[in-house]
């Protein structure tokens, strides 16, 4: 479907901006962009005792744009069109609200995508070379997860895989690699660790759509699609109580990482206890495992050095502007 039956005529200012602070989705660009940039800064730090802060800056401001402009913008884009996000919970609503057009955000697109390869090559050109290597991937995980002819977020398996445990493994392994300019075998388990914990929190949203991306044209085939939600529940359970195992195995040998194995492990209550025929258990189950990563990735950092402890000044000013102006009102 097109955007031509929703009435943009009113639209102010005001309204558009609005729409460009929604689809931005502050709470997924935390959890998945933010979250593994900084675990891996933090463990680069801990194994190496390297810290360059304009480095760390960089690497979050290039995940975090590339996750909240251009990978939301082109799933937004195709969702709308496959007539998912016109009916689902999921998505940033910005079109169904008669935010912003289809065209605005292929402008959002062009445009963020633009910044992206500029700021991405400032960072080849002044720190290290190899870095092209994670650019290039993190930029293809991120547009063909949902852009064509790829568009893996339509495919089971393929989609969480392709999509969410490239762009999170990528943003652990870049954090840790922009600073240290090497990768160890742990950062590498990290990376994959938090990969799948993110593909469990990737699938449970993925449980609240199931209605509407199974009725989408083309249907929306995501994993949770084709296993139905009873049995997707399963699946996410094995994700996150793998997740747990690696990060306990990662504790034997430096404790700091009892953070995440505790994190993780109480996730697993959350993914057991939901409804995945109910979408509001769903979509407050998703909240507790958002916010709890979040706070699991901050405080893991803390304890590797207390000076990252006041990253959390700006992550609670953004969790304000996301619950003042990032939701619709209810």
């Amino acid at each position: 479907m097109d955007d031509r039956e929703i009435d943009f005529s009113n639209r102010t200012w005001r309204s558009i901006a609005k729409g460009l602070f929604m689809e931005i989705r502050v709470l997924p660009v935390l959890v998945w962009a933010f979250t593994a940039i900084l675990t891996g800064t933090a463990f680069a730090y801990l194994e190496t005792g390297i810290f360059h802060f304009w480095n760390f800056f960089l690497a979050v401001l290039i995940a975090c744009m590339v996750q909240g402009y251009p990978t939301h913008a082109a799933n937004e884009i195709v969702d709308w069109l496959s007539g998912t996000d016109s009916q689902g919970f999921g998505g940033s609503k910005v079109i169904r609200e008669g935010l912003l057009s289809v065209r605005d955000l292929k402008i959002i697109l062009v445009a963020s995508m633009s910044v992206v390869v500029i700021l991405a090559a400032l960072v080849i050109y002044t720190i290290d070379f190899s870095l092209i290597w994670f650019g290039i991937v993190g930029i293809a995980a991120s547009l063909f997860y949902s852009a064509p002819p790829l568009t893996f977020a339509y495919k089971p398996f393929v989609g969480e895989w392709c999509g969410a445990f490239v762009g999170v493994f990528v943003a652990v392994t870049g954090g840790y690699y922009i600073q240290a300019l090497t990768l160890s075998s742990t950062i590498v388990i990290t990376g994959i660790a938090l990969g799948i914990a993110n593909i469990a929190i990737m699938e449970m949203f993925h449980t609240v759509d199931y209605d509407a991306d199974k009725a989408a044209e083309p249907q929306k085939r995501t994993t949770i699609v084709l296993l139905g939600p009873e049995r997707g529940q399963i699946y996410v359970l094995a994700y996150i109580c793998g997740a747990a195992v690696m990060f306990w195995f990662l504790t034997l040998r430096y404790w700091q990482f009892a953070v995440w194995s505790l994190t993780a492990t109480i996730n697993i209550f959350f993914y057991w206890n939901y409804d995945p025929n109910d979408p509001w258990s769903i979509i407050h189950s998703t909240k507790r495992v958002t916010l709890t990563s979040i706070f699991a990735g901050l405080l893991f950092a803390s304890v590797v050095c207390v000076w990252f402890g006041f990253l959390v000044i700006p992550v609670i000013l953004t969790y304000i502007a996301h619950k003042k102006w990032g939701k619709l009102p209810k």
